[in-house]
């Protein structure tokens, strides 16, 4: 009976044994994570996509004016130079505008240098120094002669108009001197006549003279006296007349000058203007051959039809560049930006390549925009930030494995190492931090 009792007694104690050695272990065990927790680092990393691309990012081809293609040089994936042509428009109607401008630029031109030697009294011209080279065109010719032969017949109209007024001057100026001379007579006359007056009246005082020789004598006095102030005043208005005529003159000369300086002022104004259409018709002619703007590789045309229309400032096709650097562009998200800097490590995962042959790069943070860019259609907002690929990186790539714009890249932005545990508490301590706080 005894030995029965004992038996349960026994392996009660061996049971409570095992259990204490079982709770013991548990403990150590979550004591040890805890531990292990706690001094255990792993790498913090914000985590992007992105997309390989050029430091200057590819070329985007446009025309300004758009047109009708007449000759295409390149196709996709042609490399080009800088400079080269790559499209030709049709510009038979801008050389058709040109041959106009060009043709109102030099009569102009030619009617500036006839209206210059109006002004300074000369009776022709030098081609002018723009037209020199020209000289031989017979179009330019053509200008020349026209307009030396208007110089020619104003200087013979005014010259002729001149010389008319002088010979009607040179004509009064020969009455003047009749009438002066007959003044002069007169005078005479009218001396004798006072003279044979003063007798006459001395012997007709004494009545040894009639009465009707005294009044003959001073009807004949009146009558040279009045000879003599029309001569006078005849004399007087022919001066005047010369006057008027050499006014006239004058007024010949004022108005053919300045007839020829308004002209003058008006043909420059012209000369100008048609320089400045001038210099834009030949850009517009220069710019029917788009010119690759570097070199690169030809990607994306869209134009294939010779004869087809380019639209203003439609894309055209991209040049590539194959010598810039390669950047990794990424998108952070805003709840990210607070972690990432510049010069901050960035890990590069090529997912385009099998993971197994191609290594992990490294690069640097390099620029972060300062504000958040918001998609249209979605919505989103992020920032955008480039990282440069360190130098040395590139060489570790295995030699069939070349990286084009465009390829994907996973990037993760290092933000320093946190313990496990950290990572572990963090929800509980965020719960907590807000719980406390007052509402």
């Amino acid at each position: 009976m005894t030995l029965a009792l004992e038996t349960p007694i026994a392996d009660l104690g061996s049971l409570k044994r095992h259990s204490l050695v079982g709770l013991l272990a548990v403990f150590g065990v979550f004591g040890g994570l805890v531990l292990w927790a706690a001094n255990t680092d792993i790498a913090g990393a914000v985590i992007s996509g992105g997309t390989l691309v050029v430091e200057s990012y590819p070329k985007q081809i446009q025309h300004q004016d758009g047109g009708t293609v007449r000759e295409i040089f390149v196709h996709n994936e042609d490399a080009v130079t800088e400079g080269q042509v790559l499209i030709r428009l049709d510009d038979t109607a801008i050389r058709a505008s040109l041959g106009v401008i060009n043709a109102q630029l030099y009569e102009g031109l030619a009617q500036e240098a006839r209206l210059a030697a109006q002004v300074a009294g000369e009776p022709d011209f030098e081609v002018p120094a723009d037209l020199e080279p020209l000289a031989g065109d017979p179009q330019v010719a053509s200008f020349l002669g026209t307009q030396r032969q208007i110089l020619s017949a104003q200087l013979a109209d005014r010259d002729g108009r001149i010389g008319q007024l002088n010979e009607q001057v040179l004509q009064l100026d020969h009455q003047i001197e009749g009438l002066a001379m007959q003044q002069e007579a007169a005078e005479k006359q009218l001396k004798i006549i006072s003279a044979r007056m003063v007798d006459m009246d001395d012997l007709f005082s004494r009545q040894l003279a009639q009465a009707g020789e005294v009044s003959t004598l001073h009807l004949q006095q009146a009558a040279a006296e009045g000879e003599t102030g029309r001569l006078i005043a005849a004399i007087a208005q022919t001066r005047a007349t010369i006057a008027e005529k050499r006014l006239q003159i004058e007024q010949i000369n004022t108005d053919f000058l300045s007839q020829a300086l308004d002209g003058l002022q008006k043909v420059r104004q012209a000369v100008a203007e048609g320089r400045q259409q001038k210099l834009a018709a030949a850009d517009r002619l220069a710019r029917t051959d788009i010119r690759a703007p570097q070199a690169g590789i030809v990607h994306a045309s869209v134009v294939h039809t010779v004869g087809g229309v380019v639209s203003p400032g439609e894309t055209l096709m991209q040049i590539v560049p194959q010598t810039d650097d390669l950047l990794v562009a990424i998108r952070i998200d805003p709840s990210d930006i607070d972690q990432v800097r510049i010069d901050q490590k960035v890990n590069l995962r090529f997912s385009g390549f099998d993971r197994g042959k191609t290594p992990e790069l490294w690069g640097k943070m390099e620029t972060i925009s300062p504000d958040f860019v918001q998609e249209q259609q979605t919505g989103r907002r992020y920032y955008t930030a480039n990282v440069r690929i360190d130098a040395d990186q590139l060489t570790t790539l295995p030699a069939d494995i070349k990286l084009l714009p465009g390829m994907p890249v996973e990037a993760f932005v290092t933000t320093g190492d946190r313990s496990v545990l950290s990572y572990l508490l963090h929800p509980f301590t965020e719960e907590l931090q807000m719980a406390f706080r007052e509402p």
